[in-house]
C-alpha cells in the first residue's frame, strides 16, 4: 500500500466561476428532490410547495424551475454556501 497525498485548491461558492456555480445549484436543487416527500416537507417546507405547484400545474418537470425561482435566497443559498467546492463545482469533501 502507499499514501499519495493530492494537492487541490478548494474554493467557496462566491469565489467560483459561473459555470461552476450553475453546476453547485443544479446539484443542490437535484440533492433536494431527490429526497422523499415527507423530508422535504419536514426540513424545507418552501422546496415541498415548488413540488406541489409543479404536480398541481402537472408539470412535475419544472419543479426544479420552481425550487430555484422560489426558494434560492432562503433555502437553496444557505446550503451552498455551507460546503466549499473544487474549481469545477465539485462538492470538496475531505
Amino acid at each position: 500500500m502507499r499514501t499519495v497525498t493530492i494537492q487541490k485548491n478548494v474554493f467557496k461558492f462566491c469565489e467560483l466561476s459561473e459555470k461552476a456555480k450553475e453546476k453547485v445549484i443544479n446539484d443542490t436543487i437535484a440533492y433536494l428532490m431527490d429526497h422523499p416527500y415527507e423530508v422535504i416537507l419536514e426540513i424545507w417546507p418552501d422546496v415541498a410547495k415548488s413540488i406541489e405547484k409543479a404536480d398541481k400545474m402537472q408539470t412535475p418537470w419544472f419543479a426544479g424551475s420552481y425550487i430555484y425561482e422560489e426558494c434560492f435566497g432562503n433555502t437553496i443559498l444557505p446550503i451552498i454556501e455551507e460546503f466549499e467546492y473544487l474549481e469545477d463545482g465539485e462538492c470538496f469533501q475531505d
